[in-house]
């Protein structure tokens, strides 16, 4: 089992003993547990699609797109004044990468990328600003996570999935490339 697997399913128990605390002790505790652990999910599946994107972006074909396969590297290089290069952390804005991750493993698997005109695209992006409120607090008021954000969030989680399996859903494509 891969390391990214074994992350996915540690964040998968946290996630459901979330949802059990939420339908019984519904606290502040566990609503922002909630919405950490959605996220913390969400980077963990990011992290397995950007590998499979990368896989099929360098599959043998007849072009390659070359931005693509070094932005799915997840590391950027830089030239440093002695004319040596040196590679570094790729930092990507956290919607703008899993935007770019679900693109680009749809159009590398000849699907349409149609779920970003889906009004979730729109609630993933506001339920990430429940997140980074959440994650950055500037006053007491940042902490709280109402009934409002909480519906976001189930709402991003649910969008992400679907954009998910619909930008793997070409079957005929995954079957013939076992190594992803």
């Amino acid at each position: 089992m891969s390391e990214t697997t074994e992350m996915i399913k540690m964040l998968t128990a946290d996630y459901d003993r979330c949802q059990q605390q939420l339908h019984g002790e519904d606290s502040q505790f566990w609503r922002r547990t909630y919405v950490r652990t959605v996220f913390s999910m969400i980077e963990a599946f990011n992290q397995q699609l950007r590998q499979k994107a990368l896989n099929a972006a360098c599959a043998e074909k007849e072009g390659y797109n070359i931005s693509r396969i070094l932005l799915l590297q997840d590391v950027t290089n830089r030239v440093r004044k002695n004319g040596s290069i040196e590679e570094e952390e790729l930092r990507v804005p956290f919607v703008n990468y899993t935007a770019f991750i679900l693109r680009s493993l749809a159009e590398e698997s000849e699907t349409d990328a149609a779920f970003f005109s889906d009004n979730g695209w729109n609630e993933f992006q506001k339920a990430v600003d429940v997140r980074n409120r959440l994650t950055h607090p500037k006053k007491k008021e940042d902490l709280t996570v109402t009934d409002e954000d909480l519906a976001l969030v189930h709402e991003a989680l649910r969008w992400y999935a679907n954009a998910m399996c619909h930008a793997m859903g070409n079957k005929d494509f995954w079957q013939g490339h076992d190594e992803f």
